[in-house]
């Protein structure tokens, strides 16, 4: 049945596979989807000097999409016509990581903070004509990307 279901989509995710799919729904939704990408983990050999590698490890937790649907208009039978507005906000893909380390009783330290994340934001009209749908669909893409690493030391006298 591979992909069956993008012919047939009639709630919060018919955003992304089938927008004319979205003035079949029953009534107006809010949809929630999250999902844990898991651990994020690295190693720097010797950030700190020989022997002393600095290792990190961040635990990344990120909504996967979040949708809104009102139904405005319904034709009153079961093949009338109908009228659906969405709005939507997805993440395909993001991580983080934030750790530091020191070496011994020193304050020499290792800091790393690095952030990557894609969001999609947008919104969709589809109009239903008996057992056809239409659906218009409009969306804006922003991109983040941040990096630092710090190496400090501080001596005392």
């Amino acid at each position: 049945m591979g992909g069956a279901f993008t012919a047939l989509a009639d709630d919060g995710s018919a955003l992304y596979y089938n927008p004319g799919g979205l003035a079949f729904v029953r009534r107006s939704q809010l949809s929630l989807s999250g999902s844990a990408y898991g651990l994020v983990s690295g190693r720097q050999a010797d950030a700190l000097g020989d022997g002393h590698d600095f290792t990190f490890r961040d635990l990344n937790i990120f909504p996967v999409s979040t949708s809104a649907v009102w139904k405005l208009a319904d034709g009153g039978t079961p093949d009338g016509d109908g009228t659906a507005l969405a709005v939507s906000v997805f993440v395909p893909d993001a991580f983080r990581t934030n750790d530091r380390d020191k070496l011994g009783s020193s304050q020499n330290a290792f800091f790393v903070s690095s952030e990557q994340q894609t969001v999609w934001a947008g919104a969709t009209w589809s109009r239903r004509f008996g057992r056809v749908g239409v659906g218009a669909i409009g969306f804006f893409l922003f991109g983040t990307a941040l990096s630092q690493l710090e190496l400090a030391s501080a001596y005392e006298f």
